[in-house]
C-alpha cells in the first residue's frame, strides 16, 4: 500500500538477492582451482613449518627422499616457485619482462599433467638448462616460428634451449606456469 515501505522491502530484496549471487560467484571460482585436470587429485604440495608460519619451499632432496621412502608415492618433483617478480628472457631479438617463470627438475611434467603440443614430455626436461614455454609466451618470443630448438636467454646470462610448448590450464590454478 505504501510505496516508500514497497520500495524499501524490493530494494532490500535486490541487494540481498545481488549479494548472494556475487558471494556464490566467488565460491565457485575459488572451488574450481586444479580441477583442469582430474589427475591433480592425486598431487599433494609438502611445506615446511618454520615457527607458526608455513614456508612455500622445502629443502631441493626432499623430493626425491619422498619418493623412495614411501612406496605409495608414483612420482615426486622439485618446484621452485616463480615469486612476484618479472624475469627478463630474450629470444629472437626481442626481450619481455615475464612473471611465471618456474625452476623445476626433470620430473615436473610426471607429476603435473600439463599437455606438451610440441615436443616430447617424457624427455622434455632432461636435459640441463632445457625450456618448456606456453603458446602465448613462444608466441610472443618467437611469432608463428617452431621455437624447438630455439635458445632463450634468461637476465642476459644463461642459455636455455626450448624443449617443448605447453598447453595451458583451462581453469585457474595454484601454479600459475608460462616457462
Amino acid at each position: 500500500r505504501s510505496i516508500s515501505f514497497s520500495t524499501i522491502n524490493i530494494l532490500g530484496l535486490a541487494a540481498g538477492l545481488s549479494s548472494f549471487i556475487i558471494i556464490l560467484l566467488y565460491l565457485n571460482y575459488e572451488l574450481s582451482y586444479d580441477k583442469w585436470n582430474p589427475g591433480l587429485k592425486k598431487v599433494y604440495k609438502v611445506s615446511l613449518q618454520v615457527n607458526a608460519d608455513f614456508s612455500p619451499t622445502t629443502p631441493a632432496p626432499l623430493a626425491s627422499f619422498l619418493a623412495g621412502k614411501y612406496p605409495n608415492a608414483e612420482a615426486a618433483t622439485s618446484i621452485m616457485p616463480p615469486g612476484d617478480f618479472e624475469i627478463l628472457l630474450s629470444a629472437n631479438n626481442k626481450k619481455i619482462y615475464q612473471k611465471d617463470v618456474v625452476t623445476v627438475d626433470s620430473s615436473f611434467l610426471k607429476v603435473f599433467p600439463y599437455k606438451l603440443i610440441k615436443g616430447d614430455a617424457t624427455t622434455a626436461l632432461n636435459q640441463p638448462k632445457a625450456a618448456i614455454l606456453t603458446e602465448e609466451l613462444s608466441q610472443r618470443l618467437f611469432g608463428n616460428t617452431d621455437p624447438i630448438g630455439k635458445t632463450v636467454k634468461v637476465y642476459n646470462a644463461i642459455d636455455c634451449v626450448v624443449t617443448g610448448v605447453m598447453e595451458e590450464p583451462k581453469g585457474p590454478s595454484h601454479l600459475t606456469v608460462k616457462m
